[in-house]
Order: structure tokens, then sequence, then C-alpha cells
């Protein structure tokens, strides 16, 4: 789920200024036709999609992938394909990071630290000056917060259920992979666990297990 002139002269006759027309207009003549005429090529397609306008403000808040171990990859939201993952890629909303078997990751936001363990799916959903918002589709996570910004959201969504961190600390959240249940494992801090008719607070120590898209049951434990 690490950061990133040409000029010419004067006092020609006007032979020269001809000569220099027409050389142009020959050189233009065979240019090759663009590609964005007709039938683009993928590549060509994806970047006119996700064209923006030159005016149009970066992302204020953006995390980084500060540690990348084994086959770890990334899908750009604009690209529909998963690339090897370098450390301190950029990401934000819409990117997607796996990690492949014996894979970890690390995802660093600010105050915020996300470790993936193997085989885990994970979203930046959202990412703004306001909310630090991931989605989990399987795999296992360790949400680290170091300190909570009182104008900040960080919230983490499974198929089941949506966590979020109420008091700085670790929590962990385990997702299978066909996304019937959710683990929500506390070592340090506080979360609010929200789903469709369920609403709890898990504290340091306790575990909390949700099964299905419409959570009415659940497991609380303590550690």
């Amino acid at each position: 789920m690490d950061r990133r002139g040409w000029i010419g002269g004067a006092f020609m006759s006007s032979a020269m200024v001809a000569a220099l027309v027409l050389l142009a207009m020959t050189a233009k003549a065979q240019q090759p036709v663009d590609a964005s005429q007709g039938n683009p090529s993928p590549v060509q397609a994806d970047v006119d999609a996700t064209q923006t306008p030159a005016t149009a403000d970066p992302p204020l808040q953006v995390a980084r992938l500060s540690v990348a171990q084994g086959n770890v990859s990334v899908e750009p939201a604009s690209v529909n394909q998963f690339s090897p993952a370098e450390v301190n890629y950029p990401l934000t909303t819409g990117d997607r990071l796996w990690t492949d078997y014996s894979a970890l990751a690390e995802v660093e936001a600010g105050q915020l630290a996300i470790q993936m363990a193997q085989t885990t799916d994970l979203t930046v959903t959202a990412m703004t000056d306001t909310l630090a918002q991931f989605g989990l589709g399987q795999g296992s996570v360790h949400l680290r917060t170091y300190a909570l910004d009182p104008e900040m959201t960080t919230e983490l969504d499974t198929p089941n259920v949506a966590v979020t961190v109420l008091a700085a600390g670790d929590v962990r959240v385990d997702v299978d992979p066909n996304g019937d249940w959710t683990v929500v494992t506390v070592f340090g801090g506080v979360v609010q666990v929200d789903g469709n008719g369920l609403q709890q607070t898990v504290g340091e120590g306790q575990a909390l297990r949700v099964s299905g898209t419409n959570p009415r049951s659940e497991e609380h434990t303590s550690e």
C-alpha cells in the first residue's frame, strides 16, 4: 500500500528566411502520424485517460513504501497492472500493494506505519490532510500509530468491518483470502470496529473476530 533551456539568432536575408520556412514545412510533412489519432496504443490510452490540468493541486498527504523484502508489487491508481515496487515509492489515493509468498513490506505516512505480511493485498483508498484510509482485501497487517493528530482520521477497512484508531498503539488485522472473516487484535491503544449493525470498542489485550459481510456475530476475547 519512502518521495519525488534552449534559443536562436537574427539579421537574415529574405532568401534565408524563405529557405528556413521550406525546410520546416518539409520536416513537418515527414513526421510520423500522431499515435493518438485513430486507434491509440494501450500505453497512450492510459496516459490520456489520466491526464489532469496543469493547474491541479498535488495531494497534500503522500505515503511511501519504506520497506520491501521479497516480491512486492504495486498497481498505481491509473494503471490496471502490477509491477515491481521499489523502496520510497510514493503512494496516494487508489494505489495498491501486494506482497507475495515470503515477502514483507511497510508503508509509512507521517506518524503511521503499516507492516504487511506475506500474501497481503492493501489499497490506499484515501490519503488527504484529514483522512488516511486503507483497504485490506486479504492477509495480515500491523497498524502502528505513534501519535494521533486530532484533525486526522486513521481507518482500515476490510470486507467485514471498518477499524478506526482511537488511541495510538499497535493493532493487528487479519483477513482470510475469501474475505469471510476479520480478526482485530489490539496490542496497544484503542480502536473502534464498525460494521452493519455492529459497533465495538476494542482495547489493549483484547481481540475481536467478525464473520460475514453483514457482521451480526462476533467473538470477543482477551489475550
